[in-house]
């Protein structure tokens, strides 16, 4: 078998093979939801918010599944004999944080507002003690994302001067 062939014979498997991996993933994620749905509309004991929030779950981790098969999927068409294919890969992985990053934030804006709805009736010393929880969360989240991009950039700047340092570093070939 021709190594070419044997390349594309090997990435069309990995495409399958993920595809019907994620096609499962999402049917447990389906399943899942229905399920949950179901058992918590039987159960008068769960409010309509934490059927949103339990909904709005479900909502994001669906997001997060397409974000990531798009990724995985992007990083399969890498051309891995290009030069510049490891700089490439390390675009696409930073391309999935940033979009888990922002459904993060999305996800945490959309759960605040169901919080503030659902803790109104709690005394002001209840509520401070919710806004102190969120400012840590968004604080915390804000230096562990902008440290992630620091190491993405600095990974870039890494992988793109390698080619000009392993150059310089090469044995001269002797006659």
């Amino acid at each position: 078998m021709e190594t070419v062939n044997f390349n594309k014979e090997a990435q069309s498997f990995n495409k399958t093979a993920l595809n019907m991996g994620f096609e499962a993933l999402s049917t447990i994620s389906s399943q899942a939801e229905v399920a949950s749905d179901f058992l918590l509309g039987v159960n008068p004991a769960v409010h309509e918010e934490g059927k949103s929030v339990v909904s709005l779950y479900f909502r994001e981790s669906k997001k997060g599944l397409a974000n990531l098969k798009k990724h995985v999927e992007s990083c399969l068409d890498v051309d891995w004999t290009a030069t510049d294919a490891p700089v490439k890969n390390l675009e696409t992985v930073e391309n999935f944080y940033n979009d888990a990053f922002s459904q993060i934030v999305e996800f945490n804006n959309a759960s605040m507002a169901l919080i503030e709805k659902s803790t109104s009736q709690l005394s002001t010393e209840a509520k401070s003690q919710f806004g102190v929880w969120s400012e840590t969360f968004t604080s915390c989240f804000d230096f562990f994302r902008s440290c992630v991009g620091i190491n993405f950039e600095m990974a870039k700047t890494l992988m793109t001067s390698v080619p000009d340092v392993t150059q310089v570093i090469a044995p001269k070939a002797t006659k």
